[in-house]
């Protein structure tokens, strides 16, 4: 059974396509608008998006340890928070049966996975929250990227 004879998009403005009355479906405009919200959570999913987290909490952990190296990319106040969360980890996980949690910072990785999940971007006049430095003096730069993703690959020599 056809319902329409030509695609919904292509309809003419005012075109009943219920079947009914073409004055009533005139009447009530659609809004066809979704909210920001909506769209930008319809672009990657759950999944993936715990995928994406855990990277992301890897990369901010590298910005975290290579400060002296690379420069400091985190902002002043997620890092001061993230120190303590580290301080945290190293008397709490001292003992040499804990030495691979020590490693692993548990609460520092948690209180980094907070801050990304509670990022928001930037719009109507209100600043993103992110825990890095992504505009302004002092942002994060090419480079600093191409430097962290060289480190992920393992090279070997035959």
């Amino acid at each position: 059974m056809i319902l329409f004879s030509r695609p919904i998009l292509s309809a003419p403005a005012g075109m009943d396509l219920a079947g009914g009355g073409g004055a009533a479906a005139a009447a009530a405009p659609v809004n066809a608008r979704v909210d920001a919200t909506r769209v930008e959570r319809s672009f990657v999913g759950s999944g993936t998006s715990s995928g994406y987290i855990d990277q992301l909490v890897r990369f901010i952990l590298y910005l975290y340890d290579k400060k002296d190296i690379v420069g400091d990319y985190l902002m002043d106040q997620y890092r001061t928070r993230m120190d303590m969360y580290n301080n945290n980890d190293i008397t709490t996980y001292q003992s040499r049966r804990n030495k691979r949690q020590k490693n692993q910072r548990p609460e520092l990785r948690a209180y980094i996975k907070r801050c990304i999940e509670a990022i928001r971007p930037a719009r109507e006049g209100s600043p993103h929250n992110s825990p890095i430095k992504i505009d302004g003096e002092g942002a994060l730069t090419y480079t600093v990227v191409r430097d962290y993703m060289v480190s992920k690959f393992n090279v070997v020599e035959v």
